[in-house]
């Protein structure tokens, strides 16, 4: 101060000085008081959250009691109620319930059904029993008298498609013969009953559903220990509980389809089609994401393939979308925009060729699956159609399809083999090696190989890819590492060419979709050496733009043979994951 004096620049110095560790102070006061806020709030949610995880804990306790007190109740019930009908069946150690004779009951008349009764048994564990007991009344009715056996079961003449009417039940240890009775019993009458035809759908590629025996309608009075399928595909048995005659559910036995399979004539199908084109006309339409995706092969038929399916009225196509392959990372959303728009009812598919070689794509998919599954609180299932061919056709068909989208003529003879030579001599003795030195495991290898994107799956040589693309097992195990076999179907493209129709009826059959199209709506182009679309009731051919017979001339009959030698191997792999007959792949040009 005594240096400063009196100076007024001083003052001003020390004054802002003052002033400056105040607000320091002040500033750090804040802090602090803020701070101490804070902690206060911090510790108020620490504390009011073990509260609520203390009475969640709490409240899942009581929950867990109470089911555990219901579920042994429960337990207690139905292994009296179980020994009860074992008694009444006269079941021994659990052994089976004696036969019923044939005469037996044609003697004794079934007891009546008494709802009152029946209603005691459910009040012993209602939420248990109450589905167990059948509903039908026949408290007022009079018990019906079985007549006279009736013909033999083989000789009714429904058949399992066909059927207007199920056959009546038979029990197993009586002969072959349906007890009708008589009239006016409430029983079943074949003659009065409705349609209810037995679900025996034939075998489809993808997964057989067992033949059921014969169907049992509703309300029918049989005998006391009987068994019997009931027409909602379930296993009944019967007991009697007093004067009661009442039904057990007893296990499912096969699932109903979601689609009938029995066939319609032609006017039943159309009639149904302009009935659904016509009720989409008025409702809302999104985008939906796929059902099922063509995943490949390229140059087997996958445009083919898809341009029939766009034809069905139930199905629409987003075209190639590459979405797996180069745009996973930008999501659902910007996939489902991809997605044309359609009505609930319509299945959404896409097409893109290069799915099916990538080894990260089946990871991706199978991503996909679990979160669609996760959205909507339903486990999803998609469906890949996985198409293949004559690997020899399809190498040369592609070298062909690169040459003309560069621009280029068609090639000349010797062109291909001179194009793959060198790159393929070396394969060969690489393939030969490889066998060589591992032996069975030859395959094992080959697809380490691709699994690690070394030698000929490096993605980098476009020879080796055109060729090794043909290895079609190879691929086929990498995506049954991610997904159930029923979810893979696996044409074979060469049947595009011979017959396209049973190739798209296989497909409407793996998709649960009705038989729209069929080999009738094929008729043969001699001129282009293929099949084309015509629809029901007209003449007209829609053939597929540019469809082509492949031309021959650039492919020796030796350089054939060394590609079937060096293919072969890999398809019968194929044949044999699919438990199927070699592939009759022995493609020649000359021919």
């Amino acid at each position: 101060m005594a240096r400063c004096g009196i100076s007024l620049t001083c003052l001003s110095t020390v004054f802002l000085g003052m002033m400056l560790g105040l607000s320091i102070l002040l500033i750090h006061s804040m802090l602090l008081t803020e701070r101490q806020r804070l902690e206060i709030l911090e510790n108020e949610i620490l504390d009011q959250q073990a509260d609520w995880k203390a009475q969640w804990e709490q409240a899942q306790a009581a929950q867990k009691a109470v089911q555990d007190s219901q579920a042994s109740y429960l337990h207690d019930e139905l292994e009296k109620f179980e020994k009860q009908v074992e008694s009444e069946l006269g079941i021994v150690d659990g052994a089976p319930p004696a036969p019923v004779a044939a005469a037996q009951v044609q003697a004794q008349p079934a007891p009546a059904f008494v709802p009152e009764l029946a209603a005691q048994v459910i009040a012993q564990a209602p939420e248990t029993l109450a589905p167990m007991v059948d509903d039908y009344a026949a408290a007022a009715a009079p018990a019906p008298v079985f007549a006279a056996p009736a013909p033999a079961f083989e000789a009714a003449p429904a058949p399992v498609f066909e059927a207007a009417l199920a056959p009546a039940y038979i029990p197993e240890a009586a002969p072959a013969q349906a007890f009708v009775p008589e009239a006016p019993a409430p029983a079943y009458v074949p003659d009065a009953a409705p349609a209810a035809p037995a679900y025996a759908p034939a075998a489809p590629a993808f997964g057989a559903v067992p033949a059921p025996q014969a169907a049992l309608p509703y309300g029918a009075v049989l005998p006391v220990g009987a068994v019997g399928i009931g027409v909602d595909g379930q296993e009944w048995i019967f007991i009697k509980k007093g004067e009661n005659l009442i039904k057990i559910l007893q296990k499912p036995i096969y699932q109903i389809p979601t689609f009938d399979p029995a066939p319609k004539t032609v006017d039943q199908i159309m009639v149904g089609l302009h009935e659904r084109i016509k009720r989409r006309k008025t409702m809302p339409k999104t985008q939906h994401l796929p059902s099922f995706i063509i995943i490949g092969v390229k140059k087997c038929g996958t445009s083919a393939l898809s341009r029939f399916l766009k034809i069905h009225p139930d199905l629409a196509s987003a075209g190639e979308t590459f979405f797996f392959a180069n745009n996973f990372k930008d999501g659902l959303d910007y996939y489902k925009s991809k997605m044309p728009n359609t009505t609930d009812d319509v299945l959404t598919y896409e097409k893109t060729p290069n799915y099916y070689r990538l080894p990260v794509v089946p990871d991706r998919v199978r991503n996909f699956q679990s979160q669609i599954s996760k959205a909507s609180g339903i486990k999803k299932e998609v469906k890949m159609i996985y198409i293949t061919c004559d690997p020899v056709r399809r190498a040369l068909s592609d070298f062909l399809h690169s040459r003309t989208n560069e621009g280029g003529s068609e090639p000349a003879a010797g062109e291909f083999e001179a194009f793959i030579g060198v790159r393929f001599s070396k394969m060969e003795e690489e393939m030969a090696t490889i066998k060589a030195d591992h032996g069975e495991e030859w395959h094992d290898e080959i697809y380490n190989m691709y699994k690690e994107r070394r030698g000929w799956f490096n993605y980098t040589d476009p020879i080796s890819n055109m060729i090794v693309n043909g290895a079609y097992s190879i691929f086929y195990k990498r995506w049954l590492e991610n997904f159930d076999q029923r979810q893979l179907l696996v044409i074979d493209g060469t049947e595009m060419i011979s017959n396209p129709g049973a190739v798209v009826v296989q497909t409407q059959q793996f998709l649960n979709i009705e038989r729209i199209i069929d080999e009738n709506n094929f008729i043969f182009d001699e001129e282009r050496g293929f099949y084309c679309y015509t629809r029901t009731g007209d003449e007209t051919k829609y053939c597929i733009k540019g469809q082509n017979k492949t031309p021959t001339k650039t492919l020796s009959d030796d350089m054939r043979v060394r590609l079937f030698n060096f293919f072969e191997p890999f398809s019968q792999r194929l044949a044999s994951d699919l438990a199927r007959e070699p592939f009759n792949w022995n493609w020649n040009p000359a021919l």
